[in-house]
C-alpha cells in the first residue's frame, strides 16, 4: 500500500466528475468534520460519518483505483480460502480471478504515483525538494497507528503461537516493519502484512531516490525521466544480482556466505522490494505533472485517445499475463528465494511487466474521456476507497476468523460464501477501523502540518 508537499496548491486540471456525496474535503474540512457535539446536528452527523477526503485538488479516479486495489487482493484471498476454482466448457479460467493478489501491485504503483509528485513539482520548478523529516512523520502518522493496531489484535488472538522467544522475535520484526527479510517470519501473523515492510523501506529511500533524479536532471523533464528509468534498471539489476548470488552460493568462499546472505535479505528480501513497481509508478506521476503544466494538455483529444490506448494497454496485460502467473501459482508474489533463477526472464521482469499494466491503467484513468473515467469516479467505488487501508489490513483475518465455521458443499457457494464476508463484514468493520484509529491521526496530520507545507496531494493507502 501515501505523503504531503511543500508546494502551494493547485487547481486541479482534470473535469471532476459529477461530485459525489463524498465532498471533497477543503482545507477546513478536519475542523468542519470533527466529532458533532451536538447530537441533533444532522449535517455535522453526514460530514462525520463520510470519510475524509483528500483536498481541494483530489483526483477523484485514484480513490476508485485504490478501491479497486484492495477488493482485488480482497477476492483473491476469499476465493483462495474457499479453493474456488472456475472451468467454462472443460477449460480452467481460474487465471480470471487468480490475477487479482496483484492488486498489491496497484498499491505500489499508486504509491509511487502519488508520493513522486511533490518533488516532481520541485524539480520543475528548481525549487527545494520537500522536507524529509516532514515527509516520514506523515508517513508515520498514515500507516502505522492502524497497523499497530491491527497487528497487536492479530496476535493477541494467536497469543499461545507468539508467546515464545521465536514468537517475540517475530512481533519485534513486524513492529520495526522488518519482517520480509526473515522469509520465516514474512506473511506468518497475516499475509498482507509484508507489503508494509516493502512500503515502509520505500518511504525511507524515496527522499535519497528523489535528490539523486534531482541532481541528475537540473530541471530538464526529459533527464527526470531518464534519472526514473535508471531507478528502474537498477531494481531488474538487483533482482538478476540476487538470483545469481543465490544459484552459486556454493561456488562462493564460505567465510562470504553470511554476510552475502544478509545482503540479500536487505536489499532484495523475501520476495523482492518491488522498486520497479514503484518506479513505474514515480514515472506516470512525472508524465502527468508534466501534462498538468501545459495548457489543455490533459483534455485535449490527443490526451483522451492516449487515455484510451493506456486502458487498453493494461486490459492486454491483464489477459495476456494473468495465465502465466496462474500456471507458476504466482510465483512472482512467491517467496523469493524458492523461486527465482537468473535466467528465468519471465520472473525477473514479472513486477516490471504487473507495474507497467497498472502504470497504463493509472494514467488512461485519468487521461480517457468521461465516460471511461466514470467508473473510477463512482461514488460507492471512492467510499472503499477512502477506507482502502483499513480494508486491506482487515480483510484477510475476517475471512479466516469466519470462513471455516461455514460448512458449505458446493465449489461456487463456498466461494460466494467467502466473497460475501469480505464484502459485508470486512468493508463495514474497515469502516470502524477507519472512523476510530485512522481518521484522529488524518485529522491531527492535516492539522500540525506547517501552513507552508499546505498542498493538495492525496494520500494512497499501502499495499498495502
Amino acid at each position: 500500500m501515501t505523503q504531503g508537499s511543500p508546494v502551494a496548491p493547485v487547481p486541479e486540471v482534470l473535469p471532476t466528475a459529477r461530485r459525489p456525496r463524498l465532498e471533497a474535503a477543503t482545507s477546513a474540512q478536519p475542523r468542519e468534520a470533527s466529532f458533532p457535539r451536538d447530537w441533533r446536528d444532522w449535517q455535522a452527523w453526514r460530514r462525520w460519518l463520510r470519510p475524509l477526503g483528500s483536498g481541494s485538488g483530489e483526483i477523484a479516479a485514484l480513490d476508485g483505483l485504490r478501491a479497486l486495489a484492495a477488493l482485488s487482493v480482497l477476492v483473491y484471498h476469499a476465493m483462495s480460502v474457499a479453493g474456488a476454482k472456475t472451468f467454462i466448457a472443460g477449460h480452467d479460467f481460474t487465471w480470471l480471478y487468480f490475477y487479482t493478489e496483484s492488486g498489491v501491485d496497484l498499491f505500489f504503483t499508486l504509491s509511487g504515483f502519488l508520493l513522486f509528485l511533490p518533488y516532481a513539482r520541485a524539480m520543475l520548478d528548481q525549487r527545494a525538494l520537500p522536507s524529509a523529516r516532514e515527509f516520514y512523520r506523515r508517513r508515520a502518522l498514515r500507516i502505522l497507528p492502524a497497523y499497530y493496531v491491527c497487528l497487536a489484535v492479530v496476535a493477541l488472538a494467536q497469543w499461545n503461537t507468539y508467546a515464545t522467544r521465536v514468537g517475540a522475535e517475530n512481533i519485534l520484526a513486524h513492529l520495526v516493519l522488518l519482517h520480509d527479510i526473515a522469509p520465516a517470519f514474512n506473511r506468518t501473523i497475516s499475509g498482507p502484512f509484508w507489503t508494509l515492510a516493502v512500503e515502509w523501506q520505500f518511504y525511507l529511500v524515496l527522499p535519497l531516490i528523489a535528490w539523486a533524479v534531482a541532481r541528475f536532471s537540473q530541471g530538464s523533464p526529459r533527464r527526470m525521466v531518464v534519472g526514473v528509468l535508471g531507478v528502474i534498471a537498477v531494481a531488474l539489476a538487483l533482482r538478476e544480482v540476487d538470483a545469481l548470488l543465490a544459484v552459486n552460493r556454493a561456488a562462493l568462499p564460505a567465510a562470504f556466505a553470511p554476510w552475502i546472505d544478509l545482503a540479500q535479505r536487505v536489499v532484495i528480501g523475501s520476495q523482492g522490494k518491488y522498486l520497479e513497481v514503484f518506479g513505474i509508478g514515480m514515472l506516470c506521476g512525472l508524465i502527468y505533472t508534466v501534462l498538468k503544466r501545459r495548457a489543455g494538455a490533459l483534455t485535449s483529444p490527443r490526451a483522451r485517445l492516449a487515455g484510451v490506448a493506456l486502458l487498453a494497454l493494461s486490459l492486454g496485460v491483464y489477459l495476456l499475463y494473468a495465465p502465466q502467473v496462474y500456471e507458476r501459482h504466482n510465483a512472482i508474489l512467491a517467496q523469493f528465494y524458492l523461486a527465482l533463477r537468473p535466467t528465468d526472464i519471465e520472473m525477473i521482469t514479472g513486477p516490471l511487466v504487473l507495474g507497467i499494466g497498472y502504470g497504463a491503467l493509472t494514467l488512461g484513468a485519468l487521461l480517457a474521456p468521461r465516460l471511461l473515467r466514470a467508473p473510477f469516479e463512482w461514488w460507492p467505488l471512492r467510499f472503499v476507497g477512502l477506507i482502502s487501508y483499513s480494508l486491506y489490513l482487515w480483510h484477510e483475518s475476517l475471512i479466516n476468523l469466519i470462513y471455516p465455521h461455514l460448512h458449505i458443499a458446493g465449489g461456487v457457494e463456498r466461494g460466494v460464501a467467502a466473497l460475501a464476508i469480505g464484502l459485508l463484514v470486512a468493508i463495514p468493520f474497515a469502516y470502524v477501523s477507519y472512523q476510530l484509529v485512522e481518521r484522529p491521526f488524518l485529522r491531527w496530520r492535516h492539522s500540525s502540518r506547517p501552513r507552508a507545507e499546505a498542498s493538495p496531494a492525496i494520500a494512497v493507502e499501502p499495499g498495502l
